[in-house]
């Protein structure tokens, strides 16, 4: 049998054609606003991330993740609660902290929001005041049971996201480690969050 030569770089360069065509259209940009809508939940959004592994980088101190203790690339999604739809995604390297990558990308948050986060956010409503997370109880001591309701309330809607990250990672490219160059990584999440919203909005008619 003739070995298949330079299979590789055409396919890579079909995917990349691919891509490019997919952002020229538009279709697929996340939105930049919240969707209207009458009542509170309306402006209420959730942010939280998840972490991809890659291969071991030549740079592994950068990428490498002590919570999932190996080699990650991390994106922090931001959805609306009451829609379920994408917002904003930013990345970085595995080694950052969510609330190190919620302090960077705060700029893209509507003013007009009311965010809910987890508890690896602790310390955001200095900087976001519109915003609430579970309690933590303090050393040797429990939480009182109206805070554990609150904690309970606020977990219940916060687990739209991670129904939202199972649907993205029914992509292959998402669900099993990278083995491509991480540069990309970033834009093709962008990509599949975009066809995620696109799919969402045809249920909704």
């Amino acid at each position: 049998m003739r070995r298949v030569t330079g299979f590789q770089p055409t396919a890579s360069r079909v995917v990349r054609h691919v891509e490019d065509c997919l952002i020229q259209s538009n279709l697929f940009n996340l939105p930049k606003d919240l969707p209207e809508g009458e009542g509170i939940d309306w402006n209420v959004v959730i942010v939280d991330a998840t972490e991809i592994p890659i291969q071991r980088p030549k740079k592994q101190k950068k990428s490498y993740s002590g919570k999932k203790k190996t080699h990650t690339f991390k994106v922090q999604a931001m959805i609306h609660y009451k829609t379920q739809q994408i917002l904003s995604l930013c990345s970085s390297h595995g080694a950052v902290h969510d609330f190190e990558l919620f302090k960077r990308n705060i700029k893209l948050i509507s003013s007009e929001a009311f965010v809910l986060a987890d508890k690896g956010y602790q310390g955001i409503y200095t900087l976001y005041r519109n915003s609430l997370l579970p309690l933590k109880a303090k050393r040797r001591c429990k939480l009182d049971p109206e805070l554990k309701i609150y904690n309970q309330e606020i977990n219940k809607r916060r687990i739209g996201i991670e129904h939202v990250f199972g649907s993205l990672k029914t992509f292959k490219i998402l669900a099993e480690r990278y083995r491509n160059r991480a540069k990309r990584l970033g834009l093709r999440f962008n990509l599949i969050a975009g066809i995620y919203n696109l799919e969402l909005s045809k249920n909704d008619l």
